[in-house]
């Protein structure tokens, strides 16, 4: 009887889903979102801010669910999350004083 079967499989996963800057930043997001949902503050103009907290929030977790894909070195794929949420941070910074 061959019991190569049992023998364990030396397929690897492609990359393991790991603890990284963008799941920090999608956590943090959605947590806010539904905080600032929930206390609208005293002018009501956080009722704006809180679905589109939880749209970036999504985005950020399937952008870094996809590059987590593309990277394997785990520094590298951090450094480049974090310039890009930074620049990006900025950009919205900055959109939200033209606005308001």
């Amino acid at each position: 009887m061959n019991k190569s079967y049992l023998k364990k499989s030396k397929m690897k996963l492609p990359n393991k889903y790991r603890l990284a800057i963008g799941n920090i930043l999608a956590v943090f997001l959605i947590v806010r979102s539904v905080f600032v949902f929930f206390d609208k503050g005293y002018e009501g103009w956080q009722f704006i801010l809180a679905p589109t907290l939880f749209v970036i929030g999504l985005f950020a977790f399937a952008f870094d669910f996809f590059f987590q894909r593309l990277y394997a070195k785990y520094l590298l794929m951090n450094l480049i999350e974090l310039i890009i949420f930074i620049v990006l941070g900025v950009v919205y910074y900055d959109f939200l004083k033209i606005i308001f």
